[in-house]
């Protein structure tokens, strides 16, 4: 590839990684990404997916975020492992930083996760500008359709709350590129 071919999509990467930086969320999305990140750090500190039991009973009324399983009677969250998987990357970079995640209940980090967002948010840029060169080749009607499906549509919303939302979108465009 050309230095021509390049730079559009790098100067988009950048403003995209620019745009989410600034307009980080300052607290934590609270409800369902809280399960997932505690079946997440059962992942990472007891090796296996149940929830300490006195966790499970905490957060909200019962079965509301975690189930119990009649037959060994562990607690579960009740959004499936994926969730919980790809909210390890950013866990296990703050346990590399030093910090203790092996308490249940304790926050994750907002600046790692977020930033995992600001990644996410830059590979489906990335994806999306990639995409759309099956369908034009100027540059500007490229990264306009990248700036309207990122900030003009409710991805806006899910690339800041912390939730599953990004992901999907992310897998639902790579399955789309890889069809194309």
């Amino acid at each position: 590839m050309t230095k021509a071919r390049i730079l559009p999509a790098a100067l988009l990467v950048a403003a995209v990684a620019a745009i989410n930086f600034l307009w980080m969320p300052g607290e934590l999305l609270t409800g369902d990404p809280h399960a997932w990140r505690e079946e997440t750090r059962s992942i990472l500190v007891l090796g296996g997916l149940h929830i300490p039991i006195k966790d499970g009973r905490v957060v909200g009324e019962r079965g509301r975020y975690f189930v119990q399983n009649e037959r060994d009677g562990l607690w579960y969250s009740k959004y499936g492992i994926a969730n919980s998987l790809l909210a390890l990357p950013p866990m296990w970079l703050e346990r590399a930083l030093g910090k203790d995640v092996s308490q249940p209940g304790t926050p994750s980090s907002l600046l790692v996760l977020n930033l995992w967002y600001v990644g996410l948010s830059v590979a489906l840029a990335a994806l999306l500008y990639s995409l759309s060169g099956a369908y034009s080749r100027r540059a500007g009607v490229r990264a306009l359709f990248v700036f309207a499906s990122l900030y003009c549509t409710s991805l806006w919303f899910y690339q800041r709350a912390q939730a599953s939302e990004l992901y999907q979108a992310l897998f639902f465009t790579a399955f789309f590129a890889a069809l194309i």
